[in-house]
């Protein structure tokens, strides 16, 4: 189905990957981490804001995930450099020195406001920097990495996907990968793309998959390889879960865990699909 990505969607090859996936793990009666190779029972999940009107209500936003015992938080701003160094710095006042912050800008920015962001929050000590430029200009990110002390994360959306990354590699234009099962194509890329990311000692941390299934095809990834640190939980206010019967949770100590039943391990709610069901197609 690779061979037809002009034509057919990631999304679409990675939902039969996953299935695949799903079938041999049921087959082999083993969660599909213990099939790539189970390295870790948990991860710390960060919680991934939504768009907010003002600087507080992403302060207070910050808060309440911290007092819930959540050890990071990622930020998606307005898009405005100004603002979006104000946004910053308010929610660091709020949430103090101890919860890691990271910032996605979501393509956001050209060279030079993309600096500025990146200085200032250098200076309020986050995590890493997610795609401040846009893919196409890998120009302008190598001149950004070569400035910039914190960590860039990008390839999001990278063109080529699994085999777009090399150039992003050996271009020094990003410190951290960046895929999902549905994005890159499925839990076979994915897997490979982090073992990519490992060979060069780099982190890949792994985006939110857009509904909970794909949610738990990466969580199965994220507890195979050493070298993702991060479960994404986007957005935090929880309106990206749906059509399982019950849905990973974040327990009291921020951490999410590696599923314990064969293949995905988590139940599809067929009564949802049904009752949301339009026509079928033979």
């Amino acid at each position: 189905m690779w061979k037809q990505n002009r034509s057919v969607s990631t999304y679409v090859i990675g939902a039969i990957d996953i299935c695949l996936w799903d079938i041999n793990g049921k087959i082999t009666g083993q969660p599909i981490h213990r099939l790539l190779g189970t390295c870790k029972q948990s991860v710390p999940a960060y919680s991934s804001t939504a768009f907010h009107e003002t600087k507080e209500e992403y302060a207070e936003e910050a808060l309440h995930f911290k007092e819930l015992g959540w050890r990071a938080h990622k930020i998606h701003p307005h898009g405005d450099p100004k603002y979006d160094i104000e946004i910053s710095a308010a929610v660091r006042a709020a949430v103090g020195e101890d919860m890691e912050l990271m910032l996605d800008s979501m393509w956001a920015y050209r060279y030079d406001e993309a600096m500025r962001v990146g200085r200032a929050i250098e200076e309020l000590g986050f995590y890493w920097y997610e795609d401040p430029l846009v893919e196409e200009d890998i120009y302008n990110y190598v001149k950004l990495h070569q400035k910039l002390d914190i960590p860039i994360m990008s390839t999001e959306y990278a063109p080529g996907r699994l085999y777009g990354m090399t150039s992003w590699i050996t271009q020094y234009a990003t410190d951290i990968l960046r895929g999902d099962v549905a994005v890159t194509g499925g839990i076979t890329p994915l897997i490979r793309l982090a073992h990519l990311a490992e060979g060069f000692n780099m982190q890949c941390e792994i985006h939110h998959g857009g509904n909970s299934l794909n949610n738990v095809a990466n969580l199965h990834v994220t507890m195979a390889v050493p070298n993702c640190e991060f479960y994404e939980v986007f957005p935090c206010t929880g309106a990206n879960r749906y059509g399982l019967v019950e849905d990973i949770e974040v327990d009291s100590a921020g951490l999410v865990h590696a599923p314990t039943k064969p293949g995905l391990g988590f139940e599809i709610d067929w009564g949802l699909v049904q009752h949301e069901k339009t026509a079928t197609i033979e």
